[in-house]
């Protein structure tokens, strides 16, 4: 069994033709054809069925993709691995952050971070394109929003903890003297949305039907105490303004416990093998800002 014939297998799967998959690989088509082919023999299955110019997983397919999946993810690691050991240290890393993550918490970590032998560079992008450039390497660790996936086959995880976010209005707002708020009552006032540099999704659902997307976190808290609406932000992002009583937290009857926002670690498999990638990863998953309980 060879491992390039079960990334055609998978590649076929994800790109939904076998010419796809041979462009990917840059093989001829016949060939990666001939690939799976092989493979179905040697397992006495088939990975696949045929509709058209399309091919979709068939029943076996679909139990064994995750499988092939880990394998495929495995053997990439051990490349990686190996190349890793026979490279120098690197020089310097890139760390994402994701735009909506609260950078506060993270400075405790970047202050360790800049007592070692290394040059650091730290960017800010939307969850999914950190994890495109960690997938494309040009990123070495992305700290995130915890997404859908239990487990991460491409790269390193570990989930670091979570921040809290509230629901917030001026202090003089008329929500403001809610002992708790509805949705009905949210949708009279227009929702204001710390977008972070993304762009909107017409297909969202929030609490109201008129909002302000604003990407400038100081603008945002501005119209916000101005009284011109309401908000979710991390808490730990108005604490200062709570404190001043320009902005009060508001209780909802549509959460009943904490809003509470899981952020996950993510990096180049690589930076195992590497002994300042070890501590790099060692010093962000202990001296991180995350609530952890």
């Amino acid at each position: 069994m060879n491992i390039l014939h079960l990334r055609a297998v998978l590649l076929a799967h994800q790109q939904g033709s076998i010419s796809a998959a041979a462009r990917a690989l840059g093989k001829r088509q016949s060939q990666v054809s001939q690939w799976i082919a092989d493979l179905e023999i040697d397992l006495g299955i088939s990975f696949f069925e045929r509709t058209g110019n399309r091919i979709y997983l068939s029943e076996q397919g679909q139990a064994l993709l995750p499988v092939i999946t880990g394998l495929v993810s495995q053997a990439d690691k051990l490349a990686l691995g190996a190349q890793a050991l026979t490279d120098n240290e690197p020089l310097s890393l890139t760390i994402g952050i994701d735009n909506y993550i609260p950078s506060t918490c993270l400075q405790r970590a970047l202050s360790h971070l800049l007592d070692l032998n290394i040059n650091l560079e730290v960017v800010n992008q939307d969850r999914s394109q950190l994890v495109n450039m960690l997938t494309a390497q040009t990123l070495d660790i992305a700290i995130v929003s915890e997404g859908m996936a239990l487990n991460h086959h491409e790269y390193g995880f570990s989930r670091l903890g979570h921040y809290g976010e509230v629901l917030v209005v001026a202090s003089h707002h008329p929500l403001a003297k809610q002992v708790k708020v509805t949705i009905d009552q949210l949708s009279q006032y227009r929702e204001l949305i710390w977008s972070r540099e993304e762009s909107g999704d017409d297909d969202e659902i929030g609490f109201s039907h008129q909002y302000l997307m604003v990407s400038e976190l100081g603008l945002l808290k501005a119209v916000l105490s101005e009284g011109k609406g309401f908000a979710f932000l991390p808490q730990s992002l108005i604490e200062r303004e709570v404190a001043q009583g320009k902005l009060v937290v508001l209780t909802s009857d549509f959460e009943q416990t904490e809003i509470l926002r899981r952020v996950e670690l993510l990096w180049d498999p690589a930076l195992e093998y590497s002994q300042i990638g070890k501590q790099v990863l060692q010093l962000m998953q202990q001296h991180h800002g995350f609530i952890i309980n």
